[in-house]
């Protein structure tokens, strides 16, 4: 009888250790009560490991978090599995995701389906990087996504990205609106891309708009200061870059000249005043300044519903000017553009007299 109960003991002894091995070895597939978060920071920690086993598992746990609308991982699958991603897609350079590239077969067909998961996530407001915008944006504008109606759901991503100030976003809805036939559309998104200082086209293409009366009354002095704009950025451009430089900078100039010729037989015998200023600041607060003064002659500033202009009360001019300041431009180089007038029409004895060029 003791001799049986040994060997039971033994036997259920022998049982729990062969057990605890087999539990050992595989219970890196095990994640008890895991969340979303959960899994996809396991499957992370998996994906490079050395043993395919493991990697394997990782990719099953980065799968349950993305079926549970993990967004990380639906994007993560949906880069992995896609095998048609365009031009200008910017896509994720993560360690985890190039080590899973080794585990995965290419299925256009799954990879799209995350792609719409994240979209409908977004419809459902869920909030995402502006770069995450672009892509999709940039896979409907393609035709990758291969639905009905993908212009529009194109153009509605675009918005989004446009309105978390991406000027990328701006300009392709302007070129949209511009192939579409639509000039105040096109006109009221390449104002904002305009406002990027590294941006030198959509000045050129703007003050085209003023300048022809393209969706907006003609404007010869608006036009000419986005060409003195369009210009002087060209001096500072990528070498990527230099080709359109070269084209741009040929008809700013040219375009410059015609505006002074229409703002001359304009002007009869008005004596023409050249005066050069410059902005500082980032993209929504401009400090504006004219040449040999250390002091900026005012403030055009974003506050994210209005757009508004203000002159520098410490300056002498500011006592001759009706309105210190103004709102609701619709543009910031529309800000500059009557602080620089409000200057020049106070600082300049017989202004009436005289056409001023901004440059």
């Amino acid at each position: 009888m003791q001799k049986t109960g040994i060997i039971t003991t033994l036997v259920f002894v022998s049982i729990l250790a062969v057990g605890g091995l087999i539990l050992k070895q595989q219970s890196y597939k095990i994640c008890w009560q895991c969340s979303a978060d959960d899994y996809f920071v396991k499957g992370s920690e998996y994906s490079c490991s050395e043993k395919k086993s493991y990697r394997q598992t990782g990719l099953e746990f980065i799968t349950n978090a993305a079926n549970e609308g993990h967004l990380q991982a639906e994007l993560m699958l949906a880069e992995l599995y896609s095998n048609d991603l365009p031009a200008g897609y910017l896509a994720s350079d993560s360690k985890e995701q190039a080590c899973f590239v080794q585990d995965v077969t290419a299925d256009q067909k799954v990879g799209l389906s995350y792609f719409q998961s994240v979209t409908d996530a977004i419809a459902n407001g869920q909030k995402v990087d502006t770069a995450i915008l672009l892509n999709l944006a940039l896979l409907y504008h393609q035709g990758v996504m291969g639905t009905d109606g993908q212009m529009d759901k194109a153009v509605w991503l675009y918005e989004k990205a446009a309105a978390d100030g991406s000027f990328s976003a701006m300009r392709t809805l302007g070129q949209l609106s511009q192939t579409a036939g639509d000039d105040s559309k096109a006109l009221h998104w390449l104002s904002q891309a305009a406002e990027d200082p590294e941006d030198f086209e959509s000045p050129l293409v703007v003050a085209d708009y003023y300048l022809y009366g393209k969706g907006t009354t003609i404007d010869l002095l608006q036009a000419q200061t986005l060409y003195s704009m369009a210009l002087s950025r060209t001096e500072k451009v990528n070498k990527e870059k230099r080709a359109a430089q070269r084209l741009t900078k040929k008809v700013a100039l040219i375009r410059l000249d015609i505006v002074g010729r229409k703002l001359e037989a304009l002007g009869g015998e008005k004596q023409r005043v050249s005066i050069n200023y410059h902005l500082e600041g980032g993209v929504k607060r401009f400090l504006v300044f004219v040449a040999d003064s250390p002091v900026q002659i005012g403030v055009v500033f974003n506050d994210g519903a209005k757009i508004h202009a203000a002159v520098n009360a410490d300056l002498d001019f500011a006592e001759l000017c009706l309105n210190l300041k103004l709102d609701n431009f619709s543009s910031m180089t529309d800000g500059v553009q009557w602080l620089l007038n409000s200057f020049a029409g106070k600082t300049h004895d017989n202004a009436d007299d005289m056409v001023f060029d901004f440059v």
